[in-house]
């Protein structure tokens, strides 16, 4: 791809100057943050100039400024550019810098999109151990009736679903509300209401077991509207703080990736808290005290993220940089193709990645014998550094081919990886090491890919007024896909074996990697192309 046009600031107006690089004619429409913008009527011809005004007389700060131009065949780009903004009559405000506020804006924008997405894990892991530890008599596995606070019945799919609920509710609605009133500010409430529902399900249920568990549900429910609908906003906010000028998709997938990779610490960190908290001494209370720990500290991480947030949408303020798009892109039917394909292929991989979840444990039991939670913690923290490397090389990937590629030939990675774990699993499922060794690797090729990839697809593959909400769409698909993977593939496992199972989530795979080819291709080379939505 070659750039259609160049974008350029005036230093003794607030204009930007466009000039087209194509053949032909180019439609022009700039977005500049809910300010007033005084574009050209006419498309611009070949070779051509024209001057796209922003704000009025009484702007100031710095305005962010979206020009997208749009060939007669359909291909369109954007580019980004900060113009200056003088009120009439007025000199240069020295007791601030409006550039400055700006940068202090766009990292303050990708610290807070890398610790939410380090809480989103955490909280969403929390319960994984912290229901364990509920269950057990001060650290030792016991039978459901010796349990501290045993678990009734309706628990466990009650605290699954409504945790699921509340994220595909978040995803969507959160998405859906950065593109409505900005992503600094659905950001800072979808953060809050996460450290909320962290404080509350840790200290809002007192007395008996089943008055605990209801409020712990509650504010699960909670917690995933929350966690949720960071996902969407994470991912943007990352997204528009790579670049300050041409929007260049090499770029955002790397930024976006750097700032996804601290998912994988956040899923990992609930079990490095237990261990700590498993060592407290022997008393009545230690159980409650446990859980209650692991539970609460997901607030930390949210208000952090919600520190910078604030700290944002401050600079963003004093830059005048920031507020919600006017005006939307086509609606969703000018968009169909394109969420067929990032939906789509990460719903595919949460059918595979939370089937294959079913069974880990059961190899894991007959290699790595626990009797204890504290050895269950250091099974769980084993598998999933699995996960970091898989993050890892994925980032490091991306350095040399594009997220498009590395979607689909993940998809490809991995429906070989089954096939061996299947092989393996039916010609010889008594080799336990060898059955682990190959989990291992499926691990690392789950967590490789489009594991990383189907998070940034939608904040290149849409335009910036409606990536938020695309991206929410998206990723409500994905939760849609871990419910299918959850509940769908038990009866073929109990029915006909892990080997049909790994055999049946390969051909999951492959028809990811083909829905990806099809609807997003492979994308271009990190040779610094600019975005060009499909």
């Amino acid at each position: 791809l070659t750039p259609m046009f160049t974008c350029v600031p005036r230093a003794d107006a607030p204009e930007v100057v466009v000039t087209n690089t194509t053949p032909g004619p180019l439609s022009v429409v700039a977005f500049a943050d809910g300010l007033p913008v005084r574009g050209p009527e006419a498309p611009v011809p070949p070779g051509g100039s024209a001057r796209v005004g922003v704000g009025g007389p009484g702007d100031a700060g710095v305005a962010r400024v979206v020009v997208r131009c749009q060939a007669v065949g359909g291909a369109q780009q954007e580019q980004v550019v900060f113009v200056e903004l003088r009120p009439s009559g007025e000199e240069d405000d020295t007791g601030s810098d409006p550039l400055l506020a700006a940068q202090s804006a766009t990292l303050s924008a990708w610290i807070a999109s890398a610790v939410g997405n380090f809480s989103i894990q955490y909280n969403f892991n929390s319960a994984s151990i912290a229901i364990p530890i509920m269950v057990s008599q001060r650290d030792l596995v016991v039978p459901a009736d010796r349990a501290d606070f045993p678990q009734p019945q309706w628990v466990h799919y009650t605290l699954f679903g409504l945790a699921f609920a509340g994220t595909i509710a978040g995803m969507t609605t959160m998405g859906a509300l950065g593109d409505l009133i900005g992503n600094a500010r659905a950001m800072a409430v979808t953060v809050a209401l996460t450290v909320i529902s962290a404080l509350g399900s840790a200290v809002g249920g007192w007395g008996e077991p089943e008055t605990v568990y209801a409020v712990i549900c509650a504010f699960r429910f909670l917690l995933g509207v929350g966690a949720g609908g960071i996902y969407p906003l994470a991912a943007v906010s990352a997204a528009g703080s790579s670049s300050q000028g041409e929007v260049n998709e090499a770029e955002v997938a790397q930024t976006v990736g750097r700032s996804f990779f601290w998912q994988s610490p956040g899923a990992l960190s609930p079990y490095l808290v237990a261990l700590v908290v498993l060592q407290l001494p022997e008393s009545e209370t230690v159980t409650s005290v446990q859980f209650r720990w692991i539970l609460g500290f997901g607030a930390v991480p949210a208000a952090v993220a919600l520190w910078y947030t604030v700290a944002r949408f401050a600079a963003e303020d004093r830059s005048k940089a920031a507020a919600p798009a006017q005006g939307k892109t086509g609606g969703v039917r000018a968009h169909l193709r394109t969420l067929i394909g990032t939906g789509g292929t990460w719903f595919l991989f949460d059918v595979a990645y939370y089937g294959t979840l079913l069974f880990v444990p059961e190899i894991l039991a007959e290699v790595m014998h626990a009797d204890t939670l504290q050895e269950t913690c250091l099974q769980t923290i084993t598998v999933m550094l699995l996960g970091v490397v898989g993050n890892a090389l994925s980032i490091l990937t991306l350095s040399y081919c594009s997220v498009r590629w590395l979607n689909a030939w993940g998809f490809v990675i991995q429906s070989v990886a089954f096939v061996l774990v299947g092989l393996v699993a039916m010609q010889n499922p008594d080799a336990t090491s060898l059955l682990f060794a190959l989990v291992c690797l499926l691990m690392v090729s789950l967590t490789y890919g489009p594991n990383v990839a189907t998070f940034i697809l939608p904040t290149v593959c849409f335009p910036s007024d409606v990536r938020s909400t695309y991206h929410g769409l998206s990723a409500a698909c994905a939760k849609v896909g871990a419910l299918c993977g959850a509940f769908l593939f038990a009866p073929i496992h109990d029915a006909f074996g892990i080997h049909v199972m790994m055999f049946v989530l390969s051909g999951v795979c492959a028809a990811g990697a083909l829905l990806s080819f099809a609807t997003l291709g492979v994308g271009v080379s990190t040779g610094g192309a600019p975005y060009e939505p499909v």
